[in-house]
Order: structure tokens, then C-alpha cells, then sequence
């Protein structure tokens, strides 16, 4: 997606079930910035499996519209986490309709 960047921003309702997972309730919004800039709303339930003390296994799938768009965000990864960070590597599908984006993607995070 050319000259295309995505912003998320969500308030979590967390959900503990077991002591190996967590299932979250994500709502918020989804902002595109391209040629121009447009905002929707955005939901998910991202998904948590916590296979030792410092690395979790992650789905997050996400749904969003923005300006009658249809958009599915999903990914899943893997993650090492330590205190506050972590480092994270994972798959990731993009669909907005009529363009698609998906590929390897890692990064670090912060969490508090």
C-alpha cells in the first residue's frame, strides 16, 4: 500500500481466565494517512498464551471501518517479554477490499 500509514489506538477490557491465557476486548479507533487522512472505529479481541514466565504466543484480530471501508487487520506472533518490553515477531494480513498487504513483520514493544 504506497505511501499509506495505519495508526491504532484501543482501551483494553482484559480478561484472565486461566493462568496461561488472556482474552481481551479491544475497542478504539483506526486512522489511515495517505493522500488524506480518515478515522473509524476499530474492534478485536486479541488473544494471549503465555508458554513460560517471558514468551507469549499472540492472535489479534481486528476489524475496523473507516469511511464505509471494511478493514481486517489480523496477526499472530510470538513474543519474548521482559518487565516493562519485549521484543515481537509475527505474520500479519491486512485486507482493506480491494488492496491486500501481508507479510513478516517484527518490532519491539512497551507495556505498562
Amino acid at each position: 500500500l504506497p505511501n499509506r500509514s495505519f495508526v491504532s489506538a484501543h482501551g483494553l477490557l482484559r480478561s484472565v481466565w486461566f493462568y496461561f491465557m488472556e482474552m481481551d476486548l479491544a475497542l478504539g479507533a483506526k486512522t489511515i494517512d495517505g493522500a488524506g487522512r480518515s478515522t473509524g472505529f476499530e474492534g478485536g479481541i486479541p488473544i494471549y498464551f503465555f508458554l513460560g514466565k517471558h514468551v507469549v504466543l499472540d492472535a489479534k484480530p481486528y476489524v475496523a471501518t473507516v469511511n464505509g471501508t471494511t478493514i481486517i487487520d489480523v496477526s499472530t506472533g510470538l513474543s519474548y517479554r521482559y518487565k516493562l518490553g519485549g521484543i515481537r515477531g509475527a505474520y500479519r494480513y491486512l485486507d482493506l477490499n480491494t488492496e491486500k498487504l501481508h507479510g513478516a513483520q517484527a518490532g519491539l514493544f512497551f507495556q505498562w
